[in-house]
């Protein structure tokens, strides 16, 4: 109806609220999704620089994960061919969070340059998002437009499974896809 507010609108004025202390309706918000809000807003002020990390280290990051690459990459690239013209991206971490491995369009991984090989996309880094929470949360998880803290993600929703050994979280998968092209 005219008129009307998209969600996505609603959930972007709780965000910015919140990151100004105002008081919100917090029922409003998914727990998870709060708990990492107040997570990021504590650490905005040291918050980490988003650069890829050195050849070197990407290497020795490539090399300790090499059953975790071996193992998840032909999965990646199965499940990429499936919804390719979704617009998204699948993503690898390791467990520090460092992206290992991507498959996608090279112009939708372009558009989302905070998923990029290299960085690091924990929630010091990048705020609330499928890779940094889900890791902290160590379930599947998805993080759907605004509920990302920051606005470099907004226009993203996220699903983030973690992956585990016998007895260790290794790694965890993601995939990203356009909020316009989102669905359950």
């Amino acid at each position: 109806m005219p008129g009307e507010k998209h969600p996505h609108d609603n959930m972007l004025e709780l965000r910015e609220a919140f990151k100004q202390y105002a008081p919100i309706d917090t029922s409003l918000v998914r727990p998870f999704i709060l708990e990492s809000w107040k997570r990021c807003r504590l650490s905005s002020t040291h918050r980490k620089e988003e650069v890829p990390v050195s050849a070197e280290e990407l290497n020795a990051a490539l090399r300790r994960n090499r059953e975790l690459l071996e193992s998840s990459v032909p999965i990646m690239e199965k499940l990429f061919s499936s919804i390719s013209a979704a617009h998204s991206v699948i993503g690898l971490a390791d467990n520090s969070g460092l992206i290992l491995h991507i498959v996608g369009h090279e112009e939708d991984i372009n558009a989302l340059s905070v998923f990029q090989k290299g960085l690091y996309a924990t929630e010091e880094h990048s705020g609330t998002n499928g890779i940094g929470t889900g890791l902290i949360e160590r379930r599947p998880i998805e993080i759907i437009g605004a509920e990302h803290y920051y606005g470099n993600a907004t226009d993203w929703c996220c699903c983030s499974a973690p992956i585990f050994n016998e007895n260790d979280l290794v790694g965890i998968l993601n995939i990203s896809i356009s909020a316009q092209n989102h669905h359950p």
